[in-house]
This record gives C-alpha cells, sequence and structure tokens, in this order.
C-alpha cells in the first residue's frame, strides 16, 4: 500500500525548525487587550491567523476570521463570504444546535435531529464538512466552545481539504483571553429542556518568559423535548491552554462531549409535500422508545503560530479526534399511502472512528517597488479510519424488520415497539462485521496575490494537488473474508482570482475554481462511486462602508460536477445508506447577504438565495432547495435613557422550491407518481427580549416559532424527515464576573 503523506513529511520538518529558529528573534509580542480593550469593542487579536475573540464586534464583521488561512478585509478575497460573531450567536437560542441556528440566516437544514447536528445547506445543496480552526472535526460536538462561524459560499478545496462544491462552514474555537471573564449561565425552555454552561477564561501567570493563559468550557444539558421519544442529553468539556513567549504562541485543547439522543430523523412526507400529522404533532417524529445513541467524542488539538517578522507567519496545527457512537435506531425504509404504513429496519449501531489531522500554513507579504505582493501555500494530511458494524441480523425473538401503520393509533403502536439496542464491541452469533474503511487525503497548495494596479486591481492565483487513498473492507452479509478495495486518486486543482477595487469601499471580483475528490459513498450495490470532478464561475460586488458599519455581498455563480450522487434515504443489501449517481450536476444561481449597523444600537443581518441544483435531464437534484432569505436584527436603547440595558430584536426565514425524489413512496390508488414531490413551505420566526442589569446579569427570553407554522424542516428524503418543532419559550440568565 502506499503511503500518500510520504511526499510531505519535509514540508513538516521544514516548518518547524524555521519556527524553532525563529523562537529567538528579537521580535514584538503580539499585543494583548485589555479588559478596557474588550470593553470598548474591540477584537483581540494575536497574529493573521490567531483571532482569540469576535465577543463585543455586535453583528456586523469587515474582516474574515478565518477564510482563506489569514484575518483580512472582506473586501480583497474573491468570493462570497458572511462572518456570524459571538455576539450574534449569543442572541440565538439554538447554540446547542448549528443547523437550527444558521437555518436562522437563510441556510437550510439538510437535518435537524441529533441535536448538535451540522447537517446544513449552502446555495441549494449539503455542505459535506465542516471544519474546527481549519480542521475536519466530528459533527456531534456541543457548540458552546465556539467563537464564531464563517459560511464560505462557493469552492473553497484549493485551501480546505474535503469542502463540498455549494460551500464550506469554518468554525473557530473560543481562545484563552489576556483578562479574566468568567460566564455562568442557566437556560430552560417551555418544552422541559434544563441546559447550564460555563465559560471561564483568563491569564494564569508566567512561566520563565512566557504568558500562560487558559478557557474552560463546560456545557450540561438534559430534560425533555417537544416531541415523544426524543432526548436530548448532552455534556461537553473543552479546555484550552495558552503559552506565549515573545513571538511564538502554542495552543493545547482537550475536547470531551457526549451525546444521548435519537441519530436520525425519522419522519415521513405525505403526497402533498407535507410532514404526516395523523398522530397528532407531538408525534410527527414517528420515534419509538429505545431509538437512540450514545455518542462519545474526544479529541485533541494542537496550534502553533510563529511570526518569523512583522509581514511572515506560520501555523502548523494538528489534531486528533475519536467518536464512539453505539445503540439502536429505527431506518425508514418506505411509506406506502395504499395501505397506509411505514416500514423500515432495525439497526443496531456500533460505528467508531477516528481521524488525526496536520496541517501547516504560511503566509507573508513583501513587495516590488510600489507593486504590493503577499503568498499563502502549505499542506495539510488527513488520517481516517472508521467502522460501520450496522447489524441488521435477526436476534433470538426480536424483529429485523417493522411495518407501523400511520393513523390515530400511531403513537400506541411507536410507544410499544422495542427498538434493539447495541452495546459497544457486543456481537451476537454469528457475528457481522460490517464495513471498515481506511482514508488518507493530502492536500499541498500555494497562492499568490498581487496588486497589479495598485488601489485598482488585485490578481490571485492558486493551485492545489489533492491526493487521496482509499482503503474500504466489507463483509456485511456473508461471513467470507475480508476484499480489499484500495482507490489511488490525485490531480492538480487551480484557482484563479480577481478583484477590482471601484472605490475604497466597494469590490467587484471574478473567481474560477475547481475541485477533484474521491467519493467514499456506495450505490445499491454496495459499490463505491466514481470520483467527482468540479469546475466553478463566480462574479460578484462586495460593499464595506460607513466605516465598516454596512458590509454587504451579492453573487452570480455556476458551478457544474460531474458524477454527482444525493443520498436515497435507503439502505442497500449490506445494510448501508447508499446514494444514487445522477451524471452531470448544474447549479446556477445568484445569493445575497448584507451586515448592517444604520443606527447606534441597532443592527441587522439578512440574506437571500434564488438558484436551481439540476441533473444533465434538468430534474431537480433531491434533496436540494431554489429559493431563500432572511431577516434578524436588534436594537439597544442607549445608555443614559430611561430603558439602558434593554435590548430586543426578531427575525424571520423562510426556505423554498425544495424537491425530493419519491422512489421510496407509494401514492395512493388513482393517484399518477410523479417522479419529484415538492416540499410544503413554512415560515419561521423568531423574537427575544434582552435585559442586561447590575453591570454583571443578563436575562434573555427568546420565542422560536413564533407563528407555530408546521411544516418539514429537515429533509432527507420522503422517509427521512424533520417536523418543526412547536413555538417554544426559552429563559436564558447569565452572569459575568
Amino acid at each position: 500500500m502506499k503511503n500518500p503523506k510520504s511526499s510531505y513529511l519535509w514540508l513538516t520538518a521544514l516548518c518547524l525548525s524555521a519556527g524553532s529558529a525563529a523562537l529567538s528573534a528579537q521580535t514584538t509580542a503580539p499585543a494583548g487587550s485589555t479588559p478596557a480593550a474588550a470593553n470598548s469593542d474591540q477584537v483581540v487579536q494575536m497574529s493573521q491567523f490567531v483571532v482569540q475573540t469576535t465577543q463585543g464586534m455586535g453583528y456586523v464583521d469587515a474582516n474574515s476570521v478565518s477564510g482563506f488561512k489569514t484575518n483580512q478585509s472582506l473586501l480583497d478575497i474573491p468570493q462570497a463570504e458572511l462572518v456570524l460573531t459571538q455576539d450574534f450567536i449569543k442572541d440565538i437560542p439554538f447554540t446547542k444546535n448549528i443547523a437550527d441556528l444558521l437555518r436562522v440566516v437563510g441556510y437550510n437544514s439538510f437535518y435537524r435531529s441529533g441535536g448538535a447536528g451540522e447537517g446544513t445547506m449552502v446555495r441549494g445543496s449539503r455542505i459535506s464538512v465542516a471544519l474546527t480552526d481549519g480542521m475536519i472535526a466530528p459533527g456531534w460536538f456541543d457548540s458552546y466552545f465556539l467563537d464564531s462561524f464563517e459560511i464560505l459560499k462557493g469552492l473553497a478545496a484549493a485551501l480546505y481539504q474535503g469542502t463540498s462544491t455549494t460551500g464550506a462552514l469554518l468554525k473557530t474555537s473560543k481562545k484563552p483571553l489576556p483578562y479574566e471573564q468568567n460566564v455562568v449561565g442557566l437556560q430552560a425552555d417551555s418544552q422541559g429542556l434544563i441546559r447550564g454552561t460555563v465559560d471561564s477564561t483568563g491569564p494564569v501567570g508566567t512561566l520563565g518568559d512566557s504568558k500562560v493563559g487558559y478557557r474552560l468550557v463546560l456545557s450540561d444539558q438534559h430534560g425533555g423535548q417537544y416531541f415523544a421519544n426524543d432526548p436530548l442529553d448532552i455534556w461537553a468539556i473543552h479546555l484550552t491552554t495558552q503559552l506565549e513567549y515573545k513571538a511564538s504562541n502554542l495552543i493545547l485543547a482537550y475536547d470531551y462531549d457526549h451525546f444521548y439522543g435519537n441519530y436520525n430523523s425519522n419522519g415521513v412526507l405525505t403526497p402533498t409535500g407535507d410532514i404526516f400529522k395523523g398522530a397528532g404533532r407531538q408525534y410527527e417524529g414517528l420515534w419509538m422508545p429505545n431509538m437512540y445513541v450514545n455518542s462519545y467524542n474526544r479529541g485533541m488539538r494542537a496550534i502553533f503560530d510563529q511570526k518569523f517578522s512583522e509581514n511572515w507567519e506560520m501555523r502548523l496545527a494538528a489534531d486528533f479526534w475519536y467518536q464512539q457512537e453505539f445503540g439502536g435506531n429505527a431506518v425508514n425504509t418506505a411509506v406506502n399511502w395504499q395501505t397506509n404504513t411505514f416500514s423500515g429496519i432495525f439497526r443496531q449501531n456500533d460505528s467508531p472512528a477516528d481521524e488525526w489531522q496536520l496541517t501547516d500554513d504560511v503566509t507573508g507579504k513583501y513587495s516590488f517597488g510600489i507593486i504590493n505582493c503577499s503568498s499563502t501555500f502549505g499542506f495539510a494530511h488527513s488520517d481516517n479510519t472508521s467502522y460501520s458494524k450496522f447489524l441488521t441480523l435477526t436476534r433470538p425473538g426480536l424483529a429485523n424488520t417493522f411495518s407501523i401503520p400511520l393513523g390515530p393509533n400511531t403513537p400506541a403502536v411507536l410507544d410499544s415497539t422495542y427498538v434493539p439496542q447495541k452495546s459497544a464491541g457486543d456481537y451476537p452469533v454469528p457475528a457481522n462485521p460490517g464495513t471498515r474503511s481506511k482514508t488518507y487525503q493530502d492536500l499541498l497548495y500555494g497562492q499568490e496575490q498581487v496588486d497589479a494596479i495598485p488601489n485598482l486591481l488585485t490578481l490571485q492565483a492558486g493551485w492545489a494537488m489533492v491526493q487521496t487513498e482509499a482503503i474500504t473492507d466489507t463483509n456485511i452479509s456473508f461471513n467470507t473474508p475480508f476484499a480489499a478495495t484500495d482507490v489511488n486518486f490525485h490531480t492538480w486543482i487551480p484557482r484563479l482570482g480577481a478583484v477590482v477595487h471601484v472605490t475604497k469601499g466597494i469590490s467587484l471580483y471574478g473567481l474560477y475554481a475547481t475541485n477533484a475528490a474521491v467519493q467514499s459513498v456506495v450505490d445499491i450495490n454496495n459499490n463505491r462511486v466514481p470520483n467527482a470532478l468540479t469546475h466553478s464561475k463566480e462574479f460578484g460586488l462586495k460593499s464595506s462602508l460607513l466605516d465598516g458599519r454596512l458590509v454587504a455581498d451579492v453573487a452570480w455563480f455556476d458551478t457544474v460536477q460531474t458524477n454527482q450522487t444525493v443520498f436515497s434515504g435507503l439502505t442497500n443489501f449490506a445494510g448501508v445508506g447508499y446514494y444514487i449517481p445522477v451524471g452531470t450536476t448544474t447549479n446556477l444561481g445568484e445569493d445575497a447577504s448584507l451586515a448592517y449597523s444604520p443606527l447606534p444600537g441597532y443592527q441587522i443581518i439578512a440574506t437571500g438565495y434564488k438558484g436551481t441544483v439540476l441533473d444533465q435531464n434538468h430534474n431537480w437534484i433531491s434533496p436540494s432547495y431554489g429559493n431563500s432569505w432572511s431577516f434578524f436584527n436588534r436594537y439597544d436603547f442607549a445608555k443614559g435613557t430611561a430603558l439602558e440595558g434593554v435590548g430586543f430584536g426578531f427575525g424571520v426565514d423562510r426556505i423554498g422550491n425544495r424537491y425530493l425524489t419519491t422512489t421510496p413512496m407509494t401514492f395512493p390508488t388513482g393517484w399518477v407518481k410523479p417522479a419529484y414531490i415538492k416540499i410544503h413551505e413554512g415560515t419561521d420566526a423568531i423574537a427575544f427580549l434582552d435585559y442586561h442589569f447590575l453591570k454583571h446579569w443578563d436575562a434573555h427570553l427568546s420565542c422560536t416559532n413564533v407563528l407555530d407554522s408546521n411544516y418539514p424542516i429537515g429533509t432527507q428524503s420522503v422517509t427521512v424527515v424533520d417536523p418543526s418543532p412547536p413555538r417554544t419559550v426559552t429563559l436564558t440568565a447569565t452572569v459575568t464576573f
């Protein structure tokens, strides 16, 4: 077996040597913020790579926190991007659920069950992976330890490993702050959910000439949710330490997260595209008792930032995480509206996975006379091993399949259905080892940016070499020796961009980007689907006006991907969820975002999207959506007025033109079965009231789904749907000291 990472080891040694040599460089240590600076709405920034917090910025950020590997003005980036700051995140009562949080700003949920899941869709299609501090991370971490989100719209595979064709979700974790801050919070909602949080940070002291700081983030969540048989318990701890020595900065972090709840969506659609409501709203999720998964995530992160000089800097990062999921769940495979039943298989889960990654990024600025230039280059390597030990064989006395009626007696049947459970490493006889996969991914990239005409035209050219090796052992249906399938794939992908600075606060940009990747999913015959190739063209306009109080972009894009696949919502003979090859896919449309503070104390975030995601026969890709819009705002009364300390806000969002294939659905007698079904649309609304009092206390009262809209939110297939939660009131109290 070829080891694809060997060609990159010299880069690691080179960067580590350069970092060690620079430890003795007499450069000024990065300036840290003081408590006064933090209270004056300044961002605490260590370097181009490390931004410690967006707290105190409000909703508007004119800079990219981590996108494109540097902290730079959004006007200089030839791509659309939206930054969600810590202040914005705190106003949304969905910090425990990233899919819900992003839906508030117009990004659709692929799925929302699982609580801490990140099933997010951008520009009509699903984002394949999310990255934490630039590295791929499991999707079950509770989001309270995150400082900010960046929604990078469009193709960024030349810089970020494994990212999808329509965008990337970049998450920045909370870093230690150079001043003491302790925040304790307690949250309760009208459905019986209780959540407690702790966020403590500050300097520890000195170690020789080094400064030492820490950040400890805890979250604990228990209690009921509205839907029957749908628990959501979370216990998470994230401990981060930081060591600053002159021009060097080292961050070490430990992450632990235990999640207990439903593994997948389970609702079904009716022939009219609505969610089934005949069993009462509390049972629209169609979850059964004992249909739960224990998910344990443990990880370690290390980030070393080294300033070689005022203009050159390196960021070396590594992480390792281990994920263990076990329990039981029911997988819907069909819904029949002639017999009014839905059916599927019971699956006992034991799915361990681990991944380690190493990334290195170097950025610098230089000039040739009046021509300013900048370089960014580096590499990334990831090594992932995962096991899908999905047991679908029948244990003595336990059924392997189910068929449940859809009607008034559905609740009683659901409540009396037993879902077989599985503990980690627990196998009945005969054993069914499942699927084992091993994937190596490597990315070697470089990017040059040149101010070809100072203050007018900036050109950008980048390239990346992508290399993937994937090994799969399959032994699901029969007790036969493993048969390994080893796939090697590598190619070069270019990236070209240009930015025209029309005025100081307005720029036009164009971008051509490509991607190529091995697809690890399987088809109905349990064979790996072909490699995917992508070409994308994008043009846009950006603005940063009124001293940065207005940040906006609008983009037109045309992306073509070959060998595209869509999730079927079903399982194949091996018990694995399979994907359907649909050939060439075209993603064409436009989107826009706006972050604006028109008046002191008043802030707005708005987004919009309209486009199509079609196959080569001009049919809608399932699942996809065709339009979305959102509006969210907040107003705070000024200091010295009678309502000082009071803030309020509301938001509205809507997603439309969502289509799913009808393959798993049997229509009523006399109906003509269409190839696709359009999903019932719904409008979600949020309102909140915030009161800051006695200097350190804050009370936050929010109401989600104010209109009590009842419609499908997460939409994977016609048999895998999430219902919208009903109107819910949440009270959060925090104290900062």
